[in-house]
């Protein structure tokens, strides 16, 4: 699974900033009392020459605009972190899972249905009619000869079957074309044969809770933090104050991965029994 942004990347640098601001307030009050003002000879009401202390413009001009640029520049930094670290928390990496891309099988409605493989054909062993094949190296299949007779390669060959029991599994063998002597197959929809998935389907979803805008109605969710949702008390207990990673199923059976910010307490969700 891909990381999620760091919220606190930053938050060194804004402290940093901070305490410049503070020095250079610091330092300008300092300034400001050693050399801030000034002995001025003026004449008093009796025609006599005295000295006065006045205020000295060029050294309060560089202190206090010293103490502003930096208490300005400090203020900048926190903004700028206060909206990186909102973005986080929104979309705290998020993220996808390897898994989604891995496996783009999941994203279209038909695969290839074999309707027939002889018991004499090298791959009775690992092949059965009635199974699906979802992928043949990487790449969608829908037709036999289109998509995984035209594409075998010298080697090893990956594919990715759906069992007659409703078991996905990934197997990998040494074949040549005329291995699929007696194979046949034709499209067929894929939902007939995908095996039921365990998690909790939304039926809706209330604007306090703190999955709204991630998760939909018709999304189905499988786990909070690695933990099965099974049922609506097994996904509220299973959450944690801070970051918290969800695998839910989108509305096209993509399995999707992201972590969000929570705080323990109910979900106010709707799932469907």
């Amino acid at each position: 699974m891909i990381k999620a942004p760091d919220r606190e990347r930053w938050i060194g640098w804004v402290a940093l900033a901070w305490i410049l601001a503070a020095i250079a307030i610091i330092g300008g009050i300092v300034v400001i009392s050693a050399a801030g003002f000034i002995e001025v000879p003026r004449p008093n009401s009796f025609g006599r020459m005295e000295t006065v202390k006045e205020p000295n413009v060029f050294i309060w001009s560089i202190a206090i605009g010293q103490a502003l640029s930096a208490t300005m520049l400090a203020a900048i930094f926190s903004m700028i972190n206060s909206i990186y670290q909102n973005s986080c928390d929104q979309l705290s990496g998020t993220v996808f899972t390897k898994e989604a891309s891995k496996k783009p099988e999941m994203k279209r409605t038909k695969a290839l249905r074999l309707t027939t493989v002889p018991a004499s054909s090298p791959l009775s062993k690992t092949l059965s009619t009635g199974d699906m094949v979802l992928s043949f190296n990487g790449k969608s299949v829908t037709s036999l000869k289109d998509d995984v007779i035209d594409h075998i390669v010298t080697g090893k060959n990956a594919m990715t079957i759906l069992t007659v029991a409703g078991e996905e599994k990934e197997v990998e063998l040494e074949v040549d074309q005329d291995a699929f002597a007696g194979v046949k197959g034709e499209a067929d929809w894929l939902p007939k044969y995908k095996k039921p998935v365990e998690g909790l389907r939304v039926a809706s979803i209330h604007r306090a809770s703190p999955l709204s805008g991630l998760l939909k109605e018709g999304y189905v969710l499988l786990s909070v933090n690695s933990q099965a949702a099974l049922t609506e008390m097994d996904a509220a207990k299973a959450v944690v104050k801070g970051k918290n990673v969800i695998e839910f199923l989108n509305a096209d059976d993509v399995k999707q991965s992201y972590s969000i910010r929570m705080d323990p307490g109910p979900l106010h969700i709707k799932f469907e029994t």
